[in-house]
């Protein structure tokens, strides 16, 4: 029973990312269908969150926004940080296995 629980809660934590990304594809992609946020900036964010927390991560995505010029980049950085953010603080999963946690964050560019 427990193991089902775990196995829904990554499910519903996917599944809620993908909505975000999905509804605001807009910002996450560019003309070219290409993640506005490259590949090894996502690896960046992942590896901060598995060895430092979300709330280093926080920061660092506070500074991204702040020095970041490209406006839809810049965009996606405050949607990770209001919006998926949050969705991991709150999943005991990631909180406990940061390396699924680091996963998931380097895997946003695929997650569609």
């Amino acid at each position: 029973m427990e193991e089902n629980f775990t196995t829904n809660s990554l499910d519903e934590l996917i599944n809620k990312i993908k909505v975000i990304i999905n509804n605001k594809s807009n910002v996450f992609y560019n003309n070219k269908r290409r993640f506005v946020i490259k590949s090894s900036k996502l690896k960046k964010l992942g590896e901060i969150f598995e060895n430092f927390g979300l709330d280093m991560l926080d920061l660092f995505l506070n500074d991204e926004i702040r020095r970041t010029k490209e406006s839809n980049e810049k965009q996606a950085y405050k949607i990770i940080r209001e919006e998926i953010l949050p969705l991991l603080k709150n999943n005991k999963i990631i909180n406990q296995q940061k390396d699924i946690g680091r996963y998931l964050i380097k895997s946003l560019d695929n997650i569609l």
